[in-house]
């Protein structure tokens, strides 16, 4: 073995887990919009069974745009039901319920348990989404909520590859929600601020050797600890979109910047992401000392070759 090679091996990183991106699917949209889906009951795609009437009718708003993401996520990958049996759902959203608990709370305390539906607050435990979209895909596999917080994200791509390692399930509908920029309610629920809420649904497989050039989603081990910075559906979309249609401008993560004076830090992006030889950093755990990474496929129409 030569010198360069002796380096290369030196410098390669740590992969702790991968997995494959089979498909993907993603939904930003308004709070008008979002009613609009709620009452949608069409199957997610022909030969799925139909949505249940009353299934999102308390659901919260990051629910409903997880749903809206499936459907593009099972548009795009084409195949029948019976391809996911078996498989695990891990949803992983970011503060979910707070569009709505403001009010709630406030109405219970000037009402006491007569102003409140009881029906509500299932919807808002951090659980509750995962079963949704379990009840919503005819699933029999595992469901799981995780994180709930600001890095939510990273905690349901560490949880989804090690689910895919252990052999848990065949394989993962992991989805993130959140909103962009983050909700604020004033007393009456409505946002501060413009807002939309966005989801990402992503069919998650191990990966393997037969795979035909798969999007892979990594976690390395940094050498040494980064600024923390948690992906979000936005980064993760932006870059997913650019390994399949090479005309989207890749997202670049810029440091954080705090919205509204209420200390949520989240990226922007207008640029170039950190990169690796294919790969591209979009987030890390709350250490920063796990990186999560995307690779384009082996051809990709960024013209990348592993």
């Amino acid at each position: 073995m030569d010198s360069v090679s002796l380096l290369r091996r030196a410098a390669a990183p740590r992969v702790l887990l991968d997995a494959a991106v089979v498909a993907h699917g993603s939904a930003r949209l308004t709070r008008e919009e979002i009613a609009v889906q709620r009452r949608l009951r069409d199957p997610l795609a022909e030969g799925w069974n139909p949505i249940g009437h009353a299934t999102l009718r308390s659901s919260d708003d990051q629910t409903v745009a997880a749903v809206t993401a499936l459907r593009a996520a099972i548009a795009r990958a084409d195949v029948p039901s019976s391809a996911y049996d078996g498989w695990g759902v891990l949803a992983a959203p970011r503060f979910l319920g707070r569009s709505k608990l403001v009010v709630v709370l406030d109405r219970f305390k000037a009402e006491g348990v007569w102003g409140v539906t009881p029906h509500l607050i299932p919807h808002f435990a951090l659980h509750a989404q995962a079963g949704t979209l379990s009840l919503v895909l005819g699933g029999h596999g595992p469901n799981l909520g995780i994180g709930g917080g600001l890095y939510s994200a990273s905690e349901g791509v560490l949880s989804a590859l090690t689910w895919l390692a252990s052999g848990v399930a065949p394989g993962v509908w992991l989805v993130l929600t959140g909103w962009s920029p983050e909700y604020q309610p004033d007393l009456n629920g409505e946002p501060r601020a413009v807002t939309h809420c966005e989801a990402l649904a992503l069919a998650l497989t191990p990966t393997s050797d037969d795979c035909a050039s798969p999007i892979k989603l990594r976690i390395v081990e940094a050498e040494t600890a980064r600024p923390p910075f948690p992906p979000t559906p936005e980064v993760l979309t932006a870059r997913l979109e650019s390994f399949v249609a090479p005309s989207v401008a890749s997202p670049r993560l810029i440091g954080h910047e705090v919205h509204g004076g209420r200390g949520y830090p989240r990226p922007h992006l207008p640029g170039e992401p950190r990169r690796d030889g294919r790969f591209a950093t979009i987030g890390t755990d709350a250490s920063g000392r796990l990186l999560i990474e995307l690779a384009a496929p082996r051809t990709s129409p960024l013209g990348e070759t592993s």
